[in-house]
Order: structure tokens, then sequence, then C-alpha cells
């Protein structure tokens, strides 16, 4: 037992000491701007903060609620997180001993024949026999325990490794809830958008049958030809066959939406209703400073971990390059039962150490760790494009944001022009002071521009979503 306590400590003494291989991780300097250059909003509403909350919509935060619960994509990476996590605990307890226990059993029978005498004469021979039965039983019980001494730190960057991972998944869930939450906001949007789009192509098909309904009286009154009554019809007809495309898209949007909360469509009919109006944001944006990204945004942080992996899986392969020691141990009984007869060997034990060392492998270590060097390159391009990729995502969604906003003023301003514009056109020619025409082209430049103006709001909401999804806010 001494043996054995001085072997234990001269191994713990060995791990400790050992040197790890491979590179240190440390985390790369990535440089960013200063300040933004499109997004320059001081104060407001943060990004790491509920966001979907300032559209006031009672609506789409139950949507988002629902959609963060249920959704089948955030469910699988839950169990990424859940296998990465697992994983890890499998990695670490190679840093200790391994115990089994054995027992075995046999039993075996036999017989054994012997001559007694003989006698033989002319006529006759005759035998006399005896013979014997023997059972024996064997039992046997032993733990044995091995243990690889960590000296060169595979396991320990294993460790490092399956950890880096761990958090990469974890970066990984809040990615995917994140995408959920940006594209519910966005499919809630389209849904009312076009729901919008359709109250105002309702409404223009109204003032055609009114249009129609004036220009009948006028041909009935001999005051205008029958080529405006024609007119007057195709106008209204076209009008009308904007609507079932605008239907469409808002069956299209209530699918997505239920896909995105793992329901069936009429599941969220009590839900939506037949129509709602757009949500409105309140505030601004608290954009913070480009470097916040590298702590905010779940892509970012997930592609810096698996560079954190990919670094320490270097040491891994270079460590099985040089030898390894294992400490065996067994201790244990035996006993056999003969005829009655039991012969036993108790408490017996044996430890000692072994060693092996790669020789020939025709360079096969060598390249596995080449390759492990290059998956680490890999990973290090991976991690500072996604970086510029974030930049670019925030910047270009804060451009847009803005030009769509300066697009809502002036087709706001066309839209009451264009109002303006169709009653002066409706009542000149009611009176015989003007052509068709120019209520026609009054009529078509008004619904145009509402249907733009409902299309343009809809899509600074977007942008929004763009913005906070960009910026990695909410998780």
């Amino acid at each position: 037992m001494r043996s054995l306590r001085w072997l234990v400590a001269a191994g713990l003494a060995a791990m400790l000491a050992g040197c790890m291989v491979g590179p240190d991780y440390t985390k790369p300097d990535i440089s960013t701007p200063q300040t933004w250059t499109e997004a320059s909003t001081p104060g407001g509403i943060s990004a790491d903060a509920r966001w979907w909350d300032a559209f006031q919509d009672d609506i789409l935060a139950k949507l988002v609620q629902e959609s963060t619960a249920q959704n089948l994509d955030v469910a699988q990476a839950v169990d990424r997180l859940a296998e990465a996590r697992a994983n890890l605990g499998a990695t670490r307890s190679g840093l200790f001993p391994t115990l089994d226990a054995s027992a075995s059993g046999t039993a075996s029978r036999g017989v054994s024949y012997g001559v007694a005498g003989n006698s033989m004469n002319s006529t006759s021979v005759s035998t006399s026999s005896d013979t014997s039965v023997s059972t024996s039983v064997s039992t046997s019980v032993g733990i044995d325990a091995s243990w690889e001494l960590d000296l060169w730190g595979k396991t320990r960057r294993s460790v490092e490794a399956y950890k880096a991972e761990a958090e990469a998944a974890e970066a990984d869930v809040r990615s995917a809830r994140l995408s959920v939450v940006g594209d519910v906001a966005k499919a809630y949007v389209d849904l009312r958008t076009a729901q919008k789009r359709m109250q105002v192509g309702e409404a223009a098909v109204g003032r055609y049958r009114d249009t129609l309904v004036l220009t009948q009286a006028r041909l009935n009154a001999n005051l205008v030809s029958e080529s405006d009554v024609f007119k007057a019809k195709g106008s209204l007809a076209a009008a009308e066959a904007n609507l079932p495309p605008l239907r469409s898209a808002a069956a299209e949007a209530r699918h997505k939406l239920a896909v995105l909360m793992a329901r069936s469509p009429t599941d969220l009919d009590s839900w939506l209703g037949i129509g709602g109006a757009l949500p409105r944001f309140q505030g601004a944006i608290d954009t913070g400073i480009p470097a916040d990204l590298l702590r905010r945004r779940p892509d970012v942080v997930k592609s810096e971990r698996k560079l954190a992996a990919a670094t320490a899986r270097i040491g891994v392969e270079q460590a099985k390059l040089l030898p390894a020691i294992s400490l065996t141990g067994n201790i244990g009984a035996s006993q056999t039962n003969i005829g009655g007869v039991s012969i036993g060997v108790p408490g017996t034990w044996s430890i000692g150490p072994s060693i092996t060392m790669p020789i020939f492998n025709a360079g096969k270590l060598g390249y596995q760790k080449d390759a492990a060097v290059a998956q680490a390159n890999q990973a290090a391009g991976a991690y500072r494009a996604s970086v510029l990729a974030a930049l670019q995502d925030v910047e270009n969604a804060f451009a847009n944001y803005r030009a769509d906003r300066q697009k809502v003023v002036t087709l706001a301003t066309a839209v009451a022009n264009y109002g303006l514009a169709l009653k002066l056109a409706k009542d000149l020619y009611s009176r015989g002071l003007t052509s068709f025409l120019d209520v026609l082209e009054a009529e078509q430049s008004l619904y145009s521009n509402q249907d733009s103006l409902a299309v343009v709001e809809g899509q600074v909401l977007k942008d929004i979503v763009a913005i906070f999804k960009g910026l990695g806010g909410g998780w």
C-alpha cells in the first residue's frame, strides 16, 4: 500500500507539473470604428432591452413570447447546447482515474474411470471397474483501475476546446432566438402592411365606383361619350384586380407566423383577427459604439468561441506526438472449491506504470496537427469576417431606415396633394369644365401613392427590426 500511495502521489505531481503543449488562446484584438457612419442616434432604447415592446403592440409582444418558447429552430439549438455540455462533462472525466469492478464464477464436473481386475480362460473374459465423479467451483472478484497522466495537457486542452464549444452553443441559442424574434416582427409587419394595402385598395375601388356612377349619369344626359364609361369601368376592374394578391400576401404572412410559432395557421386566427393597424414605434434607438457588437452579437460571440476551440485543439494534436504514461492497478481475490476442499488467494493486488510512444505512423499525427493549425487559421478569418459583416448589417439597416423615413414624408405630401387634385378634377368634370382623363389620372395617382405609402411605412418598421437585429439586441 505504501508503493500504491507513492505511485499515485508521483503521478499527481507529474500531472500538475506537466506542461501544456500548444498555443495559449488570447482573444484577437480586432479594431472597430470609434463611431457609426450612418447610425448617429444618441440615447434612446437600448438594444439590450426588450426592444419589441417599443412598438406598443400587445399582439406582437404575445407573438414574440410564444415563438421564443415554441419555435422548433430554437428547440434544436437548445438541444445542441445540451449535447455540447454533455461532451464537456465527458471530456472532463478524462482528468480522473477510472475504476471497473469485475466478478466471475465457473463450475465444472469431471468423471474418471479405473479398471479393478480381470480373469481369462478359454471360454470367457470378465472385467470390473470403478467410476468417480468430481466437481470444482471457482470464483473471483476484483477492482481494476487505470489513469492516463495528462503530462502534456492533451486532456486539459480538450476540456478547453469543449468548454469553448459549449459557450458557442450558448451563443447559438441566443442567435436562434434573435432570428426568430426578428422574423416574427417582420412577418407581423408584413401582415399588417398587406391588410392596410387592402384597405387602401378597397377605398380606391369605392372611389372608382363613384366615378363610374358620375360618368354614367353624364352619359345619360348626353354630356359625354360612351368611351368615358368604358374607361371608368376599366379603371374599376383594374383596381379590383389588385385586391386578390394582397389577400394572398396577408395569408402568406399568417402562415409564416404559424410556422415560427410551431402552430397551425388556424390557431392564430383568434390572436390576429381579420385586420389591424400597423405597429407604431415610439422613441429613438441607442446604438452604443461599434465595439459593443463584439459582446452583443451572438453570431460574433459564437465565431470567437469557435476560434478558441480550434486553438485548443492544436495542443490536443501536438500532445499526440509525445509519449503517454498511464498507471494501471488491480485489487482482487479468488477461491476454488474442489470436492469440498477450498483453495483461496485473498487480497491480491498489482500496480504499475506503462508508457506508449509513437514511433512510425507515416506522418499521420504530424498531418493532423497541421490540419488543426489550418482549422484555427480558418476560424480566425471567420471571426474577423463576422465582425465586418455585423458592422455592415448595422450601417446598412440605418441607411435604409433614414432613406425610407424620408420617403414616407414625401409620399405623405404626394398623397395629400393628389387627394386635393382628385376632388378638384371631379368637381370640374361634373360641371363639364375638364376631361375625364384628368379625373382618371388623379384617381390613379392618388391610389398609387397611397399604396406606396403603406408599403414604405411597413418597410420603415422592418428597418427598425433590422437595426435591433443587427445590434444583436434583446438576448
